[in-house]
């Protein structure tokens, strides 16, 4: 019995020992690390700018190989007859071979392999450049959804106090019972609200987890979401944008490789040249001579000269130039796809900044600050018994839709701003 009551107690106390081993989760408040700052650290350990990386080493390794000289070879040939033959006759020699390019074929290597390198380079940013997109717009949801809730909980505290004096006046008879069912109603509308919003902000929390580095995962994230202010045109960012933006410039770089792989195709069409230095020692013996029982060998040193010159009757690389010159033209389409893409991006994004701003300035000058006091003055009318219960919920709904137009209002200027900065390809200053 001592036993079963033992394991009892261990079944009992272990789901709160597994839960205190739990890793903590992403805390938010008025302190702690921007989104910027968060997005930044993030996307350069995360594994695919890490796995860009790495190919960037690939393409710096076979720029390095393209650079080298074929290698020389030696040649070395032994024969003899005195396997089938009692005479040993004859040769032996040594030779080098050195293969000599022309048309500038190393030349033309090279030239495919520095692009390779450079376009590996702005793949690589362009990685990073998305990523650091990708979390900091999870960041903005997250902050956004935490914002709601601590929204939510706000309005519900100040519902369930103002339940508490409805019921009180409902069972003084001094307001009828269905008053208090309405707030009650209300309150019920709200409760099921902030159980949608908590079931947004996980979501949105594991979204961004998902993103993160395990180093990351416990970090305090500031709430704050307000977007800096944009000076700057849409024209000068379209122009920065097709200037600076990574993935545009590695598809450039991409058209720049395929051009001089052409030029290194139509170069390894032209033969190369074989040259070669031999030396040689033949031995070959006589036996049918005059003095008898003697027999002589005759030994020769023979150095010789060569060179191969290969004939290009048949194949002269045509396969591979018009491969290249398709692809040239490919990789240039390409580019003028993703230059459309960039414009489209940056003319978007800056229309739904644009928008953004201007809604919330909206909401913050005309709309939040005077629901807010006009809600205060009918609450008190109300409870002087000038109003009905009516005009209180129906402007305390008002105040709480305009508050959470508002926060919606910041989340969608903070994504467009996080959006207008993967355009541009570039640090604006807009996120926190």
């Amino acid at each position: 019995m001592k036993s079963i009551g033992l394991v009892c107690a261990f079944l009992f106390v272990w789901p709160g020992v597994m839960r205190a081993q739990e890793p903590e989760r992403i805390q938010f408040g008025p302190e702690g690390i921007s989104i910027s700052e968060l997005a930044g650290r993030a996307a350069e350990t995360h594994p695919a700018v890490l796995a860009a990386r790495e190919r960037v080493a690939v393409a710096e390794g076979l720029r390095r190989q393209a650079r080298f000289r074929p290698n020389p070879q030696l040649e070395i040939d032994v024969s003899t007859t005195r396997v089938f033959d009692s005479q040993d006759e004859g040769a032996r020699s040594i030779g080098v071979a050195q293969t000599i390019e022309l048309g500038g074929k190393r030349k033309r290597r090279v030239e495919v392999a520095d692009a390779g390198v450079e376009a590996a380079r702005a793949e690589a940013a362009d990685t990073e450049r998305r990523l650091r997109g990708e979390i900091a717009a999870a960041c903005i949801e997250a902050v956004s959804a935490h914002r709601e809730l601590v929204l939510l909980e706000q309005q519900l505290s100040a519902m369930r106090e103002f339940l508490r004096l409805t019921e009180a006046r409902a069972r003084e008879g001094e307001i009828p019972p269905l008053e208090s069912s309405l707030t009650q109603v209300e309150r019920a509308r709200m409760e099921a609200q902030q159980s949608l919003a908590q079931a947004r902000f996980g979501r949105n929390l594991a979204d961004l987890e998902r993103l993160l580095p395990a180093d990351l995962l416990r970090v305090k994230l500031q709430e704050r979401i307000t977007a800096g202010e944009l000076l700057v045109s849409d024209t000068d960012l379209r122009d920065r944008a097709l200037t600076e933006r990574p993935d545009l410039l590695a598809a450039r770089l991409r058209a720049q490789q395929a051009n001089a792989q052409v030029r290194l195709a139509s170069a390894q069409a032209k033969p190369n040249l074989i040259g070669s230095v031999r030396y040689a020692r033949d031995i070959q013996t006589f036996e049918d001579l005059p003095v008898a029982g003697r027999i002589f060998r005759d030994r020769d040193n023979v150095l010789a000269f060569g060179i191969t010159i290969p004939l290009p009757f048949r194949d002269r690389n045509q396969g591979n130039i018009q491969a290249a010159v398709a692809t040239e033209r490919a990789t240039r389409q390409d580019a003028l796809v993703v230059s459309a893409e960039v414009t489209r991006d940056v003319a978007a994004a800056y229309a739904s900044y644009r928008a953004a701003e201007k809604a919330g300035n909206i909401l913050r000058r005309d709309g939040v600050e005077a629901s807010q006091k006009n809600l205060g003055v009918i609450r008190e009318a109300y409870r002087l018994g000038q109003l009905r219960l009516l005009d209180v919920l129906n402007e305390q709904r008002r105040t709480f839709d305009l508050e959470l137009t508002l926060s919606q209002t910041e989340r969608e200027l903070a994504l467009a701003a996080a959006a207008l900065e993967t355009a541009v390809g570039r640090n604006l200053g807009l996120l926190p």
